[in-house]
């Protein structure tokens, strides 16, 4: 499936898949987990903003090799990213 935001933002576009699941994978679907994976071999951009508890802070994952949702590291996020996500999460 295809993710739940399309974001242009300072000219940089990415996908953000939307997520409230404290479980594996945080709940992302075989079906979306290669939507990813063929988007991100095709030179896109797509991210998983997971909120699983309403008192913590979201945290950004990306789906990697081969089909694992893992932590996006802070400082590897384009700015814009980083920007959208302050913005939204107010």
């Amino acid at each position: 499936g295809i993710p739940d935001v399309h974001c242009v933002f300072k000219g940089y576009v990415f996908w953000l898949e939307l997520k409230a699941n404290p479980g594996k994978n945080c709940g992302v679907s075989k079906y979306q987990i290669v939507w990813h994976l063929k988007y991100k071999k095709a030179g896109g951009n797509c991210f998983i903003l997971n909120q699983p508890f309403v008192h913590r802070a979201p945290k950004l994952l990306a789906v990697e090799e081969p089909g694992v949702v893992l932590p996006v590291p802070v400082p590897v996020l384009p700015v814009p990213v980083l920007e959208i996500l302050r913005w939204m999460c107010q």
